[in-house]
């Protein structure tokens, strides 16, 4: 019974590590993706991200809906940690 309440904790604290994890960077994508916003226009465009070596040259795979601008959707896919 101890083994498994051992278990059952060490489940649950991973489980809450992850969710917290998540939501940081979650939270940091978002501060990221408005600082690069500098027209504040809720997307990015090229030049926007042309400080960024890796956004500039993935641009076009990160743009799924070819629409020319990166919105907030496309940037946290491209930048989420891959699980």
């Amino acid at each position: 019974m101890t083994k498994v309440t051992i278990a059952l904790a060490a489940l649950t604290l991973a489980a809450g590590t992850a969710f917290a994890n998540d939501a940081e960077t979650t939270a940091a994508q978002s501060t990221t993706f408005t600082q690069l916003d500098t027209n504040k226009d809720g997307t990015l465009s090229r030049s926007e991200v042309a400080a960024d070596a890796s956004m500039t040259e993935n641009f076009n795979k990160i743009d799924k809906n070819s629409d020319g601008r990166i919105d907030e959707t496309e940037y946290k896919a491209a930048t989420s940690p891959s699980k």
